[in-house]
């Protein structure tokens, strides 16, 4: 995270990190729109707040395990925390059968 706020004002760090958050976040809003023009996602909803909650989603995971540490008392892996949350994000986006 740090690292990401740095690069904003640095440029030896910026080109570390490449296109970084701001890629990505770009990156995943086309792909999103691509899956919407297929009729794979529901088209009501706007791919920048879809890929906005998938980052939350996905960040916050992360950082309150850097945060808590073994406080949080997650007994399951990093992987299947990221499904869950994948599971959790689809089950909002993806277009419902008869819609």
């Amino acid at each position: 995270m740090r690292l990401a706020l740095d690069a904003r004002t640095s440029p030896e760090i910026a080109e570390i990190m490449g296109d970084g958050p701001g890629g990505n976040f770009a990156g995943l809003v086309a792909y999103l729109s691509e899956r919407q023009a297929a009729g794979d996602l529901r088209a009501d909803m706007d791919p920048r707040v879809m890929a906005e909650a998938f980052f939350a989603l996905t960040s916050q995971a992360v950082m309150s395990r850097q945060v808590l540490g073994d406080m949080a008392g997650h007994e399951l892996s990093v992987d299947a925390v990221s499904g869950q949350l994948f599971e959790l994000f689809m089950s909002g986006v993806v277009m419902k059968e008869g819609s």
